[in-house]
């Protein structure tokens, strides 16, 4: 079984002949850029850069402090953890055009073939045109983040008059969405949602006359259903807050947005988000169409529409409450934060580390905070009205910040393969996802440079795993099972490389037991589940390894100890919400005999999963019992 694609962070699409262009990662030749790379490790990264040495130096450590501001917002126990380190891969616009030749060629060929006349996405910069293909036009895209169940890669093209002064570089939102929404247990949605919400109105540099010092983060003001729309409602306070509080004692202050009750955002479940179609629809019943900018009434139509959205848009049966939820989880996490005492911020992230593992209800808000939720909720509606109109605050720091010095080095040979490699294999893996064509032209310059590292003589760990799991992705499961056991035997810190060796193993099992009735025998059994347990020394958890570990004992012809069966508990208490998890373990539990435990974790299925046609299984299983 093979991980998911990765994910990329998309850039907002260019239209040309009104068809959306596709967008694919640069393609990275690495024989042009063989032993032309500078290399970096920080806490938490490695780098990989062909910027030259001060500016792999600048970048570093700018990326170093990044992170560093991040924790200041999201502890590192809230965070996505993992033994393999997030490698970033580093390189001036001058080289693009090199390295995505040899996938240009490509799309070229296809267009001779019928594609059409060629297109530019006028991008402002020296990046390729748009290229035409069968599918669409296309376009390299400078900043891609490729992630899978254990490990993250970032490829970032950097200007040639780039410096890395001090803000220079800052995460994308997807990426710190990403290292939230990785993290196991899972977090409470608000808690994202509020803290990717906080860290969009991130201030490069302290707004003018701002006091404080350059080790604190500044924000802007708050966004309301969107950045767009919150702009249009200040617009009409010109930044006048007292005003406002004047015209809203007279009743005649500019509409102010609806709140939902603070417990349906903190204790219940997200609404569902309308689609931009049902939103229209509902405008229009009720009188607003869409504004139209050549209308000399466009101003006033834009901000009738806007302040309509903010009175009614909490309105149950309305397809902006979704909207209204998230802007309510950012404007509670904006609230936490703006706080010189420091006190709220811990009682925030408190309160989501046990929400994480625990049904969040009354009594456990007010253990965190010390106040009830209403009563918070009632904090909010005044704290809204300065944190859209005019809410500028800085997050102080509890600790001095300190940026190491980092040292550029040549990368070992061993280096360059792995990282390069495993990057350009992630790349294969997310194009096949939409266009298997185009997605072997990546795989080919994976197999490229990991194989002739591995032809030259090296036999590092991390090599091999990345070899294992590039074979992994093109189907070869032979080869993969020879480099993943060498990476295995050698100690590799990659969660994964055990989980797909372990898959292999039991294909092969399956395919040849040796137990009574067709089934797997105790020593088919113990060569899986021993790979398996391995996974518990490093991070992330991998939801496969539990799932992989049931599936053995479901089809083992023994019925698995209590002490065996630990191993499930470890899973369900990173993935509670797993339905798969939940049904095997309890019966699992039940076929040893465990009938109370197997109650128990029913029970945990009927809190955590959503899906009702689950939610019937477990309560017929509970039943029979």
């Amino acid at each position: 079984r093979q991980a998911s694609p990765g994910e990329i962070t998309q850039l907002p699409p260019y239209v040309v002949a009104a068809r959306p262009i596709r967008q694919l990662p640069p393609l990275i030749p690495s024989e042009p850029f063989r032993n032309s790379w500078g290399y970096a490790n920080i806490p938490g990264f490695e780098i990989l850069s062909s910027l030259g040495l001060t500016k792999t130096q600048e970048t570093a450590e700018e990326i170093y402090r990044q992170q560093t501001w991040l924790d200041e917002l999201v502890p590192r126990n809230l965070q996505a953890e993992s033994t393999v380190p997030t490698a970033i891969i580093l390189f001036g616009n001058n080289l693009m055009v090199t390295m995505s030749h040899s996938i240009e060629t490509l799309m070229r060929a296809n267009a001779r073939s019928g594609a059409g006349g060629a297109a530019h996405a006028g991008t402002g910069s020296s990046l390729p045109g748009v290229l035409p293909s069968p599918e669409g036009p296309w376009e390299m895209i400078p900043q891609v983040t490729l992630w899978d169940t254990d490990s993250t890669s970032v490829e970032i093209m950097l200007k040639d008059d780039f410096t890395g002064r001090r803000n220079s570089v800052q995460f994308d939102p997807e990426y710190v969405l990403h290292i939230l929404a990785s993290r196991a247990p899972h977090l409470p949605e608000w808690f994202k949602v509020g803290i990717v919400g906080l860290y969009q109105t991130r201030l490069p540099d302290p707004p003018p006359g701002a006091l404080g010092n350059r080790t604190n983060q500044y924000f802007g003001p708050a966004n309301w259903i969107s950045p767009e729309a919150a702009s249009v409602w200040r617009k009409q306070l010109n930044g006048d807050i007292m005003g406002l509080r004047a015209l809203m004692a007279q009743g005649r202050a500019p509409q102010f947005p609806t709140l939902l009750p603070l417990e349906d955002v903190l204790l219940g479940e997200p609404p569902k988000p309308g689609s931009e179609d049902e939103k229209l629809a509902w405008l229009a019943k009720h009188g607003h169409q869409a504004p139209n900018p050549s209308s000399p009434t466009y101003a006033a139509d834009l901000r009738s529409q806007v302040n309509f959205i903010f009175r009614n848009g909490a309105d149950q049966g309305s397809p902006w409450r979704r909207d209204v939820w998230n802007s309510e989880a950012m404007i509670f996490t904006r609230w936490a934060f703006d706080d010189a005492t420091l006190q709220r911020r811990k009682s925030l992230w408190a309160f989501a580390a046990k929400s994480a593992t625990t049904t969040a209800d009354e009594a456990l808000f007010k253990e965190c905070f010390g106040a009830g939720v209403a009563e918070v909720g009632k904090v909010l509606e005044d704290y809204i009205i300065e944190a859209i109109p005019n809410g500028h605050f800085q997050v102080f720091s509890d600790r001095p910040l300190e940026y190491p010095y980092v040292e550029v080095r040549d990368p070992t040979d061993a280096e360059e393969a792995r990282l390069l490699g495993d990057w350009q294999r992630k790349e294969a893996e997310d194009v096949r996802s939409f266009s298997r064509e185009y997605a072997d032209q990546y795989a080919i310059e994976a197999g490229r440079t990991l194989n002739r590292a591995y032809d030259d003589g090296i036999r590092d760990p991390g090599l091999l795993a990345a070899l294992g799991l590039f074979e992994c992705s093109v189907g070869n499961d032979a080869r993969a099972d020879y480099y993943l056991e060498g990476a295995v035997r050698a100690g590799v810190t990659r969660p994964r490389a055990y989980v797909e060796l372990a898959r292999i193993r039991l294909a092969a099992s399956i395919a040849a037991p040796r137990g009574f009735g067709g089934r797997l025998d105790r020593a088919q059994a113990a060569a899986v589940v021993d790979l398996l347990r391995k996974t518990a020394l490093f991070q992330p958890p991998q939801r496969l390894a539990f799932l992989l570990a049931a599936y053995v004992w479901e089809h083992a012809d023994f019925i698995p100890a209590p002490a065996d069966l630990q191993l499930l508990d470890e899973g369900l208490h990173f993935f509670p919400d797993d339905a798969q998890l939940i049904l095997a373990s309890a019966q699992l539990n039940a076929a040893a005999g465990l009938k109370s435990k197997a109650a128990q974790i029913l029970d945990l299925g009927l809190r955590e999963v959503p899906d009702p046609k689950m939610r019937t299984i477990f309560s017929k299983l509970r039943t029979g019992l």
